[in-house]
C-alpha cells in the first residue's frame, strides 16, 4: 500500500523576535521569510515535488510576484490566516490570496495554530483546516485528547499535523532541527504503521540562518543550510522507501 508524505510551508513574516521581546524591522521580517522561501522552492525542483504553502495576507500583498510563482510550479496556495475569528477579515485575506495567486484557496492554517471557527471557514469556500497539532506545547496548547488522524468539523475536513501513536511526539518544525533525522526517521514509520500519509509542516524562515538574532538555541538551531541539507535526506530517504509526496 503507497505510503504518502505532505510537506507544508507557512510563509508568514518573521516576527518571532517579537514573541521574546526583542525588535525587528519590517522589512527584515519580510525579507528573511522570502529568501527562506527560494531555498524551499529550490530544494523541492529538485525532487519535482509539490508542497502546500500557507501564505499571509501580507505576506502576498508584499511580494506577489512570489506568490504567483509558486502557483505556476505547482504548489498550492493556501490562507495562513492571522485574523481567523473576524469575519470580515477572514473575507478579505482569503479574497487577496486567491486574486494573487489566480487560483482558488481550499485550505488553511491559523495563526499559531489556534482552532477556527468552522462555520466562517465553509461560508467563504474553504473545504479543510490544517491547524490542529494534536500534541502538548507549553505555553501554547494541549491538544492531547484530540484525533491524529482527519476527521470531520462541521462540514470542514480537519487534517491535523502529524505526531506519533501514543506519546504523541511531534516531528515537524524545531522538533525536526533539534532531534535530528534518525528522529524524524522513526517517528514517520512509527506514524505510518497506523495511517497511509503524514503532515508536515515547516517555516521558510527556518531555511534562513537565524543565528544573528537574539533569540533561544532551539529556536536557531540547525537553521539555514543545515535544515536545507536535513530536509533533503529525509526527502531522499523518503524516496527510497518508495513513499509518495503530495500536497
Amino acid at each position: 500500500m503507497i505510503k504518502f508524505i505532505s510537506l507544508t510551508f507557512d510563509l508568514e513574516e518573521f516576527s518571532l523576535p517579537i514573541d521574546y521581546g526583542k525588535k525587528v524591522k519590517n522589512e527584515k521580517m519580510f525579507r528573511v521569510s522570502y529568501e527562506g522561501c527560494e531555498e524551499v522552492m529550490k530544494l523541492l525542483e529538485g525532487f519535482n515535488i509539490r508542497a502546500t504553502f500557507f501564505i499571509t495576507k501580507n505576506f502576498a500583498q508584499k511580494f506577489p510576484d512570489l506568490i504567483r510563482e509558486l502557483s505556476k510550479k505547482g504548489h498550492e496556495i493556501a490562507l495562513h490566516a492571522i485574523n481567523f475569528y473576524n469575519f470580515e477579515s477572514l473575507v478579505k485575506e482569503n479574497e487577496l490570496l486567491e486574486k494573487t495567486s489566480g487560483n482558488r484557496v481550499i485550505g488553511i492554517r491559523t495563526h499559531k495554530l489556534q482552532l477556527p471557527l468552522f462555520e466562517n471557514l465553509r461560508k467563504i469556500g474553504i473545504k479543510y483546516d490544517s491547524s490542529l497539532h494534536p500534541t502538548y506545547v507549553p505555553g501554547r496548547y494541549n491538544n492531547l485528547v484530540c484525533p491524529r488522524k482527519p476527521f470531520i468539523v462541521n462540514g470542514i475536513l480537519e487534517v491535523p499535523i502529524s505526531v506519533t501513536p501514543l506519546l504523541r511526539l511531534p516531528f515537524s518544525f524545531v522538533w525536526f532541527r533539534n532531534f535530528g533525522l534518525n528522529y524524524a526517521k522513526i517517528c514517520t514509520l512509527i506514524t505510518l504503521k497506523g495511517q497511509l500519509f503524514i503532515n508536515l509542516y515547516f517555516h521558510t524562515w527556518e531555511f534562513v540562518n537565524l543565528k544573528s538574532f537574539d533569540l533561544p538555541f532551539y529556536v536557531t538551531r540547525n537553521t539555514g543550510n543545515v535544515i536545507s541539507k536535513l530536509l533533503k535526506k529525509y526527502i531522499e530517504w523518503c524516496l527510497h522507501k518508495n513513499f509518495k509526496f503530495d500536497s
